[in-house]
């Protein structure tokens, strides 16, 4: 499920177009649950790379957490901090924050909608909206990886791993692989879901978030994953 597309100020969601952070430091539901796995938002960073050649990426893109604030003039990133009702599941002890509460994102994937790594999809007349759209969001993020996710069961079938798909909660698998086998995931290092605030709870200096840093953050989680290596990985977890 999604993280939220209001960075670190989710609760501010439900204005209209906010500027600036109100409501304090706050998590989506569902994607805090901890038998879901939330799905935050990063954005290319590319800089002075060449990473595409005839409009394909040659290979992996460097990545940073999806902030558009500064941007667009209005609360734009990725979702993630502390839930204040589920605790921390054992699966986050010692990767996530140790502070006794959930933490999300769990990953990230890109979501920028003003930025090269937003999405295109094709509509008919029938919604009012025919042709190509550029949507981004968090929203992105998590049906891409339900696409790997069903990537993952094809290939741990078809390898008689197990009899059968489905997998329930990858979570403490997710967070497994990140102590022994961190080849799955890309560790976002830079950026962050930091945002401008004003008579907000949490409030410090005009500003509320969470950076990212080496490891887990409440930015980007664990980072987005390479495909690829996290399915040949998952049997060892």
């Amino acid at each position: 499920a999604a993280s939220g597309d209001y960075a670190a100020a989710d609760c501010d969601e439900w204005n209209s177009n906010p500027v600036v952070a109100e409501g304090g430091l706050a998590v989506d539901q569902p994607g805090s649950v901890p038998e879901v796995t939330a799905m935050g938002g990063t954005e290319f960073n590319e800089g002075i790379g060449n990473y595409w050649t005839n409009g394909a990426a040659t290979g992996y893109i460097p990545e940073v957490v999806w902030n558009d604030t500064a941007l667009v003039g209005q609360l734009d990133g990725g979702g993630g901090g502390a839930s204040i009702y589920f605790t921390q599941p054992s699966w986050q002890n010692g990767v996530a924050p140790n502070d006794g509460m959930r933490h999300v994102p769990d990953l990230s994937f890109s979501a920028s909608n003003v930025h090269d790594s937003l999405y295109i999809y094709s509509s008919d007349a029938s919604n009012g909206a025919a042709g190509a759209q550029a949507v981004g969001g968090t929203s992105c993020a998590a049906p891409t990886m339900a696409g790997i996710v069903a990537l993952l069961n094809q290939y741990l079938v078809s390898t008689s791993a197990v009899k059968q798909a489905g997998l329930g909660n990858i979570n403490p698998t997710l967070y497994q692989l990140a102590k022994t086998q961190s080849s799955a995931f890309h560790d976002i290092v830079n950026g962050s879901n930091i945002v401008p605030c004003a008579d907000s709870p949490d409030c410090v200096n005009g500003s509320l978030g969470w950076p990212a840093v080496s490891g887990y953050d409440s930015a980007s989680g664990l980072g987005s994953v390479d495909a690829y290596n996290l399915v040949h990985a998952w049997g060892t977890a």
